[in-house]
């Protein structure tokens, strides 16, 4: 009885935090406003070319203005394929958009209380999935900004860290080797930048973690680190054909100018420290100094547990002699709150121009634009040290506490997990129509267009693939990646077709290949013989493609043989 009553107690508590997050999503029929209203498209792109059979999904059809992109070669894919599938099972758009947003709040729950229940027990899991899950960062991604890659790549911070725990307590647990490689692998496909910040800073949360487990962590840590570095590599190699690419192939597009310079400088995005101190609750953008329209107020319930952890840790330091503090928090638990101190103000510290000489250092830093993308893993590692007091309460009393601590997290939580508008913003920015996604989408989201390409005079593409230069034009059969027709051409003339030349597309004139080039606006061109003809334009995969989706292949038999094997001798 006593065991179906904290059942009972963990499944409302869980259940009311998810509410407050979703509520405001799931109780209305169209959408709300964010920064990124691009989703839907994006789910339409990612539709038409996995219904197209093009698998993996790299290149967008109407992106870059109707003249095509490889936005899935850099772009998070995993998301809007969850999206794509959702309207291939009959959901709407609108359904499908909203279902991207509630996933990750779903997800980042049920991980933190695992991760909580881990490290604090039951309660103390419970009041980790609140603080976690109702961080205020999380829906300045979802409520404000619109950041669904983002929020999916956080959502797989708890899970990653709760493998590595399940891994370090056994590390013959399959079921721990499942949940670190397949958090790593959604990281990856997930959000480019956030997989950037976890693997940098993966020591340091590798210490935090797992060090205050054991005294003799060093000789313990020799024994596993071969399997967590081969579960990792695997891992990585399983999202090859998306990673290597998305890493290779940037010098072939516009990313790099689109997102480092002008408004993305991360020296105009540093942090104050009193931001994280004061709500300022509003839906503006990131600008240079203190007064930015968005907020990055770390929470009340967040800093009132870290204060009430950090002020038990030092009387504990002061009293240590004192029995009680030895029978319900032992020195792991206090190497614990001290790791988790420690990495919670290193994370803080980079949002802050304080870290400015790091940032300047490690280059690649300046892809993640914002330093205050470091919310992101300051939540987590927050929201655990404000969760550590736990172990210290009385049993018979932490059922109430929790229950306060729950109740206060999701009242304060209320004014942050809500929209701004939602008037007329389905009909504005959730639609499926090619010419309005090339026309109007394209002026938003472009970042990934072929560096060669520039618009031409006439402007977006706005209806079907047409052939410069070309003769008559019959038979015209036009997918995401691969378009063709038979011409009557009068004579041997240089042609363009209206597609964005790039690495892997390639030409066949009665199914022979034929070099090519491109004009003057980057448009794929070629050689178009006198006569009738049969002509084929396909996105091909390139000798780097073709590498990295076979290192897919093998990394995922591998990884999946390392855990059949692991998960037989549990």
């Amino acid at each position: 009885m006593v065991i179906q009553k904290q059942a009972i107690f963990i499944f409302l508590s869980l259940l009311l935090v998810f509410l407050c997050t979703t509520w405001s999503i799931i109780s209305q029929d169209g959408m709300f406003y964010t920064h990124d209203f691009v989703h839907g498209a994006r789910i339409v792109e990612m539709q038409r070319a996995v219904l197209a059979g093009h698998i993996p999904a790299r290149w967008s059809q109407n992106f870059n203005y109707g003249y095509g992109m490889p936005l899935f070669s850099f772009y998070a894919p995993l998301p809007y394929l969850v999206g794509a599938l959702c309207t291939l099972l009959g959901a709407s758009l609108t359904t499908a958009v909203k279902a991207l947003f509630i996933i990750p709040s779903l997800v980042t729950l049920l991980g933190s209380y695992l991760l909580g229940r881990r490290l604090f027990g039951a309660a103390g899991g419970v009041l980790t999935a609140a603080f976690i899950t109702l961080a205020p960062y999380r829906a300045v991604n979802l409520f404000v900004r619109g950041a669904v890659a983002e929020s999916w790549g956080m959502m797989t911070i708890p899970w990653l860290l709760y493998g590595l725990l399940r891994i370090y307590d056994n590390t013959k647990d399959g079921i721990g080797y499942v949940i670190f490689a397949t958090s790593f692998i959604t990281l990856l496909l997930s959000h480019n930048l956030m997989s950037l910040m976890v693997i940098v800073f993966a020591p340091v949360m590798l210490l935090a973690l797992l060090t205050p487990q054991s005294r003799r962590f060093f000789s313990t840590w020799v024994r596993m680190y071969r399997n967590i570095i081969v579960i990792s590599l695997l891992a990585v190699g399983v999202s090859a054909f998306y990673t290597i690419p998305a890493f290779l192939e940037r010098p072939d597009t516009i990313v790099t100018t689109a997102v480092t310079g002008n408004l993305f400088d991360y020296h105009l995005h540093f942090v104050g420290w009193r931001q994280w101190f004061v709500e300022n609750w509003e839906y503006g953008g990131s600008l240079e100094g203190p007064l930015d329209g968005i907020s990055f107020f770390l929470g009340w319930p967040q800093l009132g547990g870290s204060i009430l952890t950090m002020g038990l840790l030092l009387w504990y330091v002061a009293h240590y002699r004192k029995s009680i503090f030895q029978k319900t928090w032992p020195s792991r638990g206090v190497r614990l709150v001290s790791m988790l101190f420690g990495v919670t103000a290193l994370l803080l510290l980079l949002t802050h121009r304080f870290s400015t000489s790091v940032w300047e250092t490690l280059s690649l830093f300046s892809y993640l634009q914002f330093p205050w993308r470091w919310l992101s893993l300051a939540s987590v590692f927050m929201g655990l040290l404000a969760t550590a007091w736990v172990p210290l309460a009385p049993v018979q009393l932490r059922k109430i506490f929790v229950t306060v601590g729950v109740a206060w997290a999701c009242l304060t939580s209320l004014t942050y997990f809500r929209p701004v508008s939602t008037q007329n913003v389905v009909e504005q920015h959730y639609y499926s129509d090619p010419p309005r996604i090339a026309v109007e989408m394209s002026n938003t989201m472009n970042d990934f267009a072929p560096a060669e390409f520039y618009l031409p005079p006439e402007g977006a593409r706005t209806g079907l693939f047409s052939c410069s230069g070309c003769g008559q034009v019959r038979d015209l059969v036009e997918q995401p990646h691969r378009v063709r027709f038979a011409v009557d051409q009068a004579t041997t003339s240089l042609v363009s077709g209206s597609v964005a030349w790039y690495p892997g597309w390639q030409v066949f004139v009665d199914d022979l290949p034929v070099a090519t080039t491109t004009d003057e606006y980057g448009r794929i061109s070629w050689q178009q013989p006198a006569g009738t003809h049969n002509v084929r334009l396909v996105f091909l995969e390139t000798p780097l493609r073709k590498t990295a989706d076979s290192i897919t292949l093998i990394s995922a038999v591998l990884l999946g043989g390392i855990v059949y094997k692991h998960s037989k001798h549990a």
